[in-house]
C-alpha cells in the first residue's frame, strides 16, 4: 500500500475545490458526506496549526479501526534465539501472556494433542512428538 499525494491550490475566495475525478478515485460518489480530519493542540484551540488534514469517506475513527482488525502482525524469533534457549527451530511455540510479562516456550505435544490422540499413540508404540510433526508435515507413519 502508498500513500498517494495530489497536489491542489485554494481559489481566490479560500476554497479548496475537489473535482469528480479525484473524489471518484477515492471511491466518493456524488451527494455523499465526507470527513475532513485534522491534528489541533487540545479540544479548545482547534487551529490547525499543522495546515495538514486527512480526507475520509468513513471517518478515521472507523478506518482506524480497520486497521487495527487487518494488523495480523506475525512474530519472528531469530534462529540464534531460538538455539540459546534449546528450542528446536521447526518447534511449534506458545505464547503465555501475563500482567508485564509474555512467555514464548516450546509447545509440548501432550499439550497440542488431545488425550485420545496420545493414548493412541502410545497403545501402537508412537511418540507423541513425532505424531505432532507428522500431521504438520502430512507424512505417513508405518509401524512394525
Amino acid at each position: 500500500m502508498i500513500l498517494r499525494e495530489i497536489f491542489l491550490e485554494t481559489n481566490v475566495n479560500g476554497e479548496l475545490l475537489l473535482n469528480n475525478h479525484i473524489l471518484s478515485q477515492m471511491g466518493i460518489g456524488k451527494n455523499e458526506q465526507i470527513y475532513i480530519a485534522y491534528l489541533c493542540p487540545s479540544d479548545t484551540e482547534i487551529v490547525n496549526k499543522f495546515r495538514e488534514f486527512i480526507l475520509t469517506k468513513d471517518g478515521v475513527e472507523k478506518i482506524q479501526r480497520e486497521m487495527e482488525m487487518e494488523e495480523e502482525v506475525s512474530l519472528t524469533i531469530p534462529n540464534e534465539l531460538m538455539i540459546d534457549a534449546g528450542i528446536p527451530l521447526e518447534a511449534d511455540l506458545d505464547v503465555i501472556c501475563k500482567k508485564g510479562l509474555i512467555v514464548i516456550q516450546a509447545a509440548k505435544a501432550d499439550e497440542i494433542l488431545p488425550k485420545e490422540v496420545l493414548e493412541a499413540c502410545n497403545e501402537v508404540g508412537i511418540e507423541p512428538e513425532q505424531f505432532r510433526i507428522m500431521l504438520q508435515e502430512e507424512s505417513v507413519l508405518k509401524t512394525e
